[in-house]
């Protein structure tokens, strides 16, 4: 991640060589790149020898595999964020290259919708429902508060309610007419919510998940009136992605 080592030609080369022992050894994971043996030396241990020629903590710690009908790749400038997608058919050059820039700026989690593992998309509605409950909960207390004379940020807290009584703001009255206030106002409108529109809720809140977090379904970067599975189409008919990396250091 420094120019002093990112920059240091000696380094580059190095990390040249892995990549192309690696690609010619068709290595698909971290642990086989480190197993791989230069002039018979293992990878593991060249790497090593390079915190002793450098001076800094180095470790091979991305190693991403793309396969497919045709590869792009893409280097962000600056360094700092790169990209490989692959695609079913050849012969969309511009195609591919713009979806390179895709997975950079947008940040896809996921190829589409279908490609989520299962335990994410339950966690992510359970998260939902939660904080939608939550939502109309406030939303009701809030209400009550306003309605006591109270204003409900001056009492979100204990440390605000502390704060804002020490500024004269509010009183001890307040603030035990507001934590009655929550108590109740919020156990009652918990106890009174309509579970399916809960739900419904929260599903709506997962499709926008995917929406913003999977490839196909997200916003084409240049042209937010259609989406990226949209913009391939129009290319053509069968054209998609078929799978993608993103790194970004730091990240």
């Amino acid at each position: 991640e420094t120019d002093f080592v990112g920059k240091n030609e000696a380094f580059v080369a190095f990390v040249q060589s892995v990549l192309d022992t690696a690609v010619a050894a068709k290595a698909k994971t971290i642990e086989e790149v480190n197993a791989l043996e230069i002039e018979g030396t293992k990878v593991e241990t060249l790497v090593l020898d390079q915190l002793a020629k450098i001076g800094e903590k180095i470790t091979l710690s991305e190693y991403k595999v793309v396969e497919g009908g045709m590869v792009y790749s893409y280097i962000h400038p600056g360094n700092r964020m790169a990209s490989i997608i692959a695609m079913n058919k050849p012969g969309f050059d511009e195609a591919g290259k713009n979806m390179t820039m895709q997975v950079v700026s947008m940040r896809p989690t996921a190829l589409s919708k279908e490609s989520v593992p299962q335990n994410v998309i339950d966690e992510e509605l359970k998260v939902n429902v939660e904080k939608s409950k939550q939502e109309l909960v406030d939303k009701a207390v809030n209400a009550a508060l306003k309605k006591a004379g109270i204003n409900p940020a001056h009492v979100d807290s204990e440390e605000h309610m502390e704060s804002n009584k020490s500024k004269g703001w509010i009183t001890d009255e307040d603030i035990a007419k507001a934590k009655e206030i929550m108590a109740t106002v919020g156990e009652e409108k918990r106890a009174s919510l309509d579970e399916n529109m809960i739900l419904n809720i929260a599903k709506g809140r997962v499709e926008k998940f995917f929406k913003e977090n999977t490839l196909l379904s997200q916003e084409y970067f240049a042209d937010n009136k259609q989406n990226v599975e949209g913009y391939l189409k129009a290319q053509d008919a069968e054209l998609t992605v078929t799978a993608f990396a993103r790194l970004e250091l730091g990240a």
